[in-house]
């Protein structure tokens, strides 16, 4: 081993190399105040709560101005196509009999001549067993056509309810 080698394996306590030595406790931590640790903690605890409020806060201000945003374009989109117009009918009595259409003929199945669903709908409880399905078919597909889909719904369920 040469003598460069053993000076650097050399057990002395002049680590500075020029002869002076450091005093004792110089390599020691130094004591931490009382309840430093505890403070830095709550310090350090606050702040991570604080950010992780803002960043849920963000989430849910983006995910509302994103329904916002659907909401605006549904009602805009509906508001452009503007749905069918919907013809205004007399109100309907029902206490008015009207001849169906056919029965000047002698004809007791004919339909309604008139194509309004009411006219229609009044020739049912006169038309046979049989023919009262086909019939409120038919005016459900005219209320349809006009637009007005809770009538040509109530046509559809009493089709139902007569087929059983």
């Amino acid at each position: 081993m040469s003598a460069e080698m053993r000076d650097l394996h050399s057990n002395d306590d002049d680590l500075l190399g020029d002869g002076t030595e450091l005093p004792e406790g110089s390599f020691d931590l130094p004591c931490l105040p009382q309840g430093l640790r505890e403070a830095v903690f709550a310090r350090t605890a606050r702040e991570v709560r604080r950010r992780a409020g803002r960043r849920r806060l963000l989430a849910v201000a983006c995910l509302a101005g994103l329904f916002i945003a659907g909401v605006a374009t549904g009602l805009t989109v509906r508001g452009a196509a503007g749905g069918p117009e919907k013809a205004a009918l007399p109100p309907l009595d029902v206490t008015e009999k009207r001849p169906r259409a056919g029965a000047e003929r002698g004809d007791p199945g004919g339909l309604p001549a008139a194509s309004d669903p009411r006219s229609i709908l009044t020739a049912v409880p006169d038309a046979p067993a049989g023919e009262r399905p086909r019939l409120l078919r038919e005016a459900g597909d005219r209320w349809l056509a006009l637009g007005e889909i809770e009538m040509a719904l109530d046509c559809y369920r009493q089709v139902l309810e007569v087929d059983r």
